[in-house]
Order: C-alpha cells, then sequence, then structure tokens
C-alpha cells in the first residue's frame, strides 16, 4: 500500500533535519575560519578558510551518500526518518532497492533536478505527492520506485 502523502512528507523533514544538523556540526570549524578570514584577511587565514571549506563540503557530500544512499541499501529502503514513520522505498517490482536505484532516485531525480530548479522542484513534487493516486513524485518514476507502509 502506498505510504501517505503525509507521512512521507513528515519523514523527509525528519531525515533533512538529521542530515543538516550533521552538516552544521562538521561545518562549525569552516565557519569560524571563514570569519576569521573576514576579520583578519591574512593570506594563512584566508587559505585556512579555503581548505577547511573544501575538507567541510566533501565531509558533507559524504553525509548525504551515506545517509540518502547507503543506509537505505543497508536498512531495507529506510533512512531514520522512514523507519520512524514505518515507510520504505521498494522498486516498482517490489524488489529491495539496490545502490544503482538509489543513485538514480536521489542523485538525479532529486539533488540534481533540485539543483537545476533552484529548489522549485521541492514544491512541484510535493503538490504531485499530495495529489496523485499513488503519492509518487519525479524522484519515484525516474527510479521506478514507490514509497510503502511497512508491513
Amino acid at each position: 500500500m502506498p505510504a501517505r502523502s503525509i507521512t512521507r512528507l513528515f519523514a523527509d523533514l525528519f531525515d533533512w533535519a538529521i542530515v543538516y544538523a550533521v552538516a552544521l556540526i562538521f561545518s562549525i570549524r569552516s565557519i569560524l575560519a571563514f570569519i576569521e578570514a573576514i576579520t583578519h584577511p591574512t593570506s594563512a587565514n584566508i587559505t585556512t578558510a579555503f581548505i577547511d571549506a573544501i575538507v567541510t563540503g566533501s565531509f558533507i557530500i559524504i553525509i548525504f551518500i551515506v545517509y540518502f544512499l547507503v543506509l537505505p541499501v543497508n536498512w531495507n529502503g529506510q533512512t531514520i526518518g522512514k523507519k520512524f514513520f514505518k515507510i520504505h522505498v521498494v522498486r516498482k517490482d517490489g524488489k529491495p532497492v539496490d545502490f544503482q536505484t538509489m543513485f538514480v532516485r536521489e542523485v538525479f531525480g532529486r539533488l540534481l533536478v533540485g539543483i537545476l530548479s533552484l529548489g522549485a522542484s521541492i514544491i512541484a513534487e510535493s503538490f504531485v505527492m499530495l495529489v496523485s493516486d499513488r503519492h509518487q513524485t519525479f524522484h519515484d518514476t525516474l527510479a521506478s520506485t514507490q514509497v510503502v507502509d511497512v508491513e
């Protein structure tokens, strides 16, 4: 049975809150280095801020990959938010998701489209999910997945 739209929405908000909180923790050093480079613009401070930004960005990409790609593959199509709200992602044929499926779903269907549309796709996908019979989004359609209740 397809998961209800409101359940999907809350699970997504829960997941993004976790990812943003962890990203913020990893970003503190980089933010402090940036402030130092602005208030005391020496060559060393600017270089430190630049290196910290690259390292922090790399960690955030790793966090995204682990949380949205690796975790669902190893946790029966669930993230922490989906587990909490008792829903999971499966392929349309009912089989468990694999890394390739999650990569297409999250990187191409959600992240890339979100960046290219400057975030407008998030609003459009939420609306489509709310009014469609199967409560599917573009990234579900692109990856041939569906979000269903855990039985």
